[in-house]
């Protein structure tokens, strides 16, 4: 390696910048995007394929919905929403608009559809309390009256144009509009852009109308999480090479220096994202970040290398002085990459396809940067014949060294550490199942969703899906949700048959008779004519009149509103749908929930349980992991370090800053979750990088190389800080709580590596004396 550098400096320079180029050009065609919260599952596992399928059948839709903000005028609204079907139906994303007409919207948005007029001159006859639009007892208190409602079927029936395909709500704030696309909303990148251009088509009606308009369902979801993914890529890469350029400018106050480890760090950002885009082929939202961390971690290599030159260049010519830099520091930078290289592939140990990844993109990445800090950063600096110099702007740091080595020193850190173990222990212990959002609150189709829910009370189906396997159970379910406090109350098939009157204990002949009755309801026997369920309600009253028992009735219910059927291995269950009645992502609360029902023999469905069992299967890997990790660096250190006592010393001292870590993190109320989890194995093997370095300068016993390795170190973790630092400008909170934790996780390990440095591993250069 030094040979090549010190006989083909042009010939490196121009391989590097052709690799960059080829690996940049075709890695960059075939990277994609894929937010989908699903791939942290194992599809192996036969529970995940359940939850996933169960997930696309029931409760992911290529529904778009489209919420029209009506601002006190209800006409121009009603004009604009007529005039986006019109361009919407133009546009080739859209298969149809949906009509009010189907059953699983009648439940989905308040039995009947009624609009907001209508609905008031119901409450006026009949004091019909405005709240649950799914609580059907009140709807058959309302039709158990005949006022008014003949008219009102004559009202729905004359319904014609945009009428047939909007709802306005109660509150009259909203007009609300369903759209189904024509791509499968598992296809990702299909959606993302259907999406995408239907909300360039809302902006121009927006702006030609007045009308504001939100996005919200399945599709929207999708877009956002998408643009999230590209976002925080950027916009962490950006901040994070600004952030480390400055840090770089500061240490050395040379605009020379600069530029070299600059285009450093741009040939080996591009070719990491160049190999990464073909050996990963794509960007996840758990990758999304790795970009700025590698940056972050990769410049290491570049200032360590630069430091050393500029030390041995006050000595020697610039050719002499990086032949000596790259001897001193191939061992320790190749140790150093080897534990960074082992930390990240522990992942690969039974992890989820996204960490595994992470792994390779990171692994990748750490290799891109060695090999161009230690080849392309020397041979530019010998081309160019830059003779490093040093104009220090942080004049803090040799007054912080000169400290590293008193007693006071010793004694605060020591007492803070103490003091904080503790607490980080007691976070450990407690993981949480609930991390924070991976998508940002103020996303639009999250305001759009909290909007529709506000006007319109109760809206859709519910987060959690429960599964009965017989009637008896559903009943019995039913039951056990109504009576706890963690649950609003559920939607099922027993809703409709509470809505016809239907008692479980009746026969067949019983429910015959109340569906009669219901259909020789005037305003019902309308409104099933008007939407062709009139046919269906007859065949199936002919079917009960014969029947003796309920599953022909069910059958075809079955075919009318399939929501709350599921069919399994030849089987037919009952789905009933609830929500928690407390935020269900704050206070650890999926883990009472999930006990709560696990504890009843509750088998359910949904996102958040699939959240639940990726929380635990991470939980369970990655202590494995992290017990791999230590093994290894421990391992790792003996072979490189040579000495039992200090592989020991330097193992303890990282694992002391992981535990006061959590410890610090707790007064920032940032949790154990499975990606502050992430963070163990990562501090474990970069933790370790500091260490190596400063034993070795403490061991050579000069002060100055003491004091530039010193330097050296703190602008290495400067960087990385920075590096993590910029995820707090990510919309996502689950990705800022890591960035901050990492952050302080490094500072800690900073000051952790001076105590043991200048206090243990190099104790013979231990001053007394505090400095004055």
């Amino acid at each position: 390696m030094i040979g090549l550098v010190v006989r083909y400096p042009r010939t490196l320079l121009v391989i590097f910048l052709l690799a960059t180029f080829l690996f940049g050009f075709f890695g960059f065609k075939k990277i994609s995007i894929n937010s989908d919260l699903t791939n942290l599952a194992d599809k192996f596992d036969e529970n995940y394929k359940e939850q996933i399928s169960f997930l696309s059948e029931k409760l992911s839709s290529n529904t778009l919905v489209v919420l029209a903000y009506v601002d006190g005028n209800i006409e121009r609204a009603k004009r604009a929403v007529e005039l986006l079907k019109e361009r919407f139906e133009e546009s080739g994303y859209v298969s149809e608009t949906l009509k009010l007409d189907n059953p699983e919207l009648f439940v989905k948005y308040g039995f009947l559809g009624l609009d907001t007029e209508t609905l008031r001159r119901v409450q006026s006859a009949f004091a019909f309390a405005e709240g649950n639009f799914l609580d059907f007892s009140h709807w058959r208190s309302v039709f158990a009256s005949l006022s008014m409602l003949n008219d009102l079927a004559e009202e729905y029936m004359n319904r014609k144009g945009i009428e047939q395909y909007i709802l306005l709500s109660p509150d009259q704030r909203l007009i609300l509009i369903n759209f189904a696309l024509n791509s499968n909303v598992s296809d990702v990148n299909a959606i993302y852009r259907a999406v995408l251009e239907l909300r360039n088509i809302a902006r121009e009606v927006s702006k030609a109308t007045g009308t504001r308009f939100a996005f919200t369902g399945t599709p929207a979801g999708v877009y956002e999480s998408n643009k999230q993914v590209q976002r925080d890529f950027a916009i962490t890469s950006i901040v994070s090479l600004s952030g480390i350029s400055l840090i770089v400018y500061l240490g050395y106050g040379s605009l020379t220096v600069l530029l070299c480890l600059f285009l450093s760090m741009v040939i080996g950002m591009c070719m990491t994202l160049g190999l990464a885009g073909l050996l990963v082929g794509e960007i996840n939202i758990v990758t999304s970040f790795v970009n700025a961390m590698v940056l972050g971690l990769g410049i290491d290599y570049g200032i360590h290398v630069m430091t050393r030159i500029g030390e041995y260049s006050r000595l020697m010519e610039i050719k002499e002085s990086i032949k000596e830099a790259l001897s001193e520091l191939l061992k320790p930078s190749l140790t150093a990459l080897l534990t960074t290289i082992g930390a990240f592939g522990s992942m690969y140990l039974g992890l989820s396809r996204p960490f595994v990844q992470m792994a390779t993109f990171s692994i990748v990445g750490m290799s891109c940067f060695y090999l161009t800090m230690m080849l392309f950063l020397p041979s530019l600096v010998m081309v160019l014949k830059v003779r490093p110099t040093e104009r220090e702007k942080f004049v803090f740091l040799r007054k912080l060294f000169s400290m590293s080595k008193t007693r006071r020193f010793a004694l605060v850190v020591s007492s803070v550490l103490i003091v904080f173990i503790p607490f980080g222990i007691l976070n450990l212990k407690e993981y949480w199942y609930t991390p924070p959002g991976l998508v940002a609150k103020n996303a639009e189709s999250a305001v759009g969703f909290a909007e529709l829910k506000r006007s319109f009370q109760r809206v859709g189906f519910g987060e959690i899906c429960v599964v009965a396997k017989d009637l008896e159970e559903l009943r019995r379910l039913d039951q056990l949700l109504k009576t706890s406090d963690l649950f609003i109350p559920p939607l099922s098939v027993l809703s409709l048959m509470e809505f016809s009157k239907f008692d479980g204990n009746e026969s067949a002949q019983d429910l015959y008779a109340s569906l009669s009755e219901t259909v020789n309801n005037p305003f019902l026997l309308a409104v099933f004519k008007r939407i062709g369920m009139y046919p269906q309600v007859l065949d199936m009253l002919r079917l009960l009149k014969s029947s003796k028992d309920l599953s022909d009735v069910l059958s075809e219910l079955r075919k009318d509103v399939p929501l709350f059927f599921y069919e399994r291995d030849g089987r037919t269950m009952y789905v009933l749908y609830t929500d928690t009645t407390k935020d269900l992502y704050k206070d650890n609360r999926l883990k009472i929930v999930h006990n709560f029902l696990t504890t009843n023999g509750v088998k359910s469905f949904g996102t958040p349980m699939m959240l639940y069992m990726v929380m635990e299967d991470m939980r369970k890997s990655m202590y494995s992991v992290i017990l791999f990790t230590m093994c290894g660096i421990f391992l790792m250190l003996l072979l490189s370090v040579t000495s039992f006592k200090g592989s020991l010393l330097i193992t303890v001292g990282v694992l002391l800053s992981i535990v006061v870590t959590f410890g610090v993190g707790a007064l920032f109320n940032i949790h154990t979750t499975f990606m502050t989890l992430l963070s163990i194995p990562l501090l474990l093997g970069l933790g370790v990088d500091s260490f190596i370095h400063m034993r070795h300068a403490v061991l050579k016993n000069d002060e100055t190389h003491t004091y530039r390795t010193f330097k050296s170190v703190f602008l290495s973790i400067a960087t990385t800080i920075a590096a993590f630092g910029s995820f707090s400008t990510a919309q996502g909170q689950l990705l800022r709580e890591f960035g901050i934790l990492m952050g302080i996780g490094f500072a800690i390990c900073f000051f952790t590596t001076m105590l043991l440095s200048f206090h243990a591993l190099g104790g013979g250069n231990r001053e007394d004396s505090d400095v004055h």
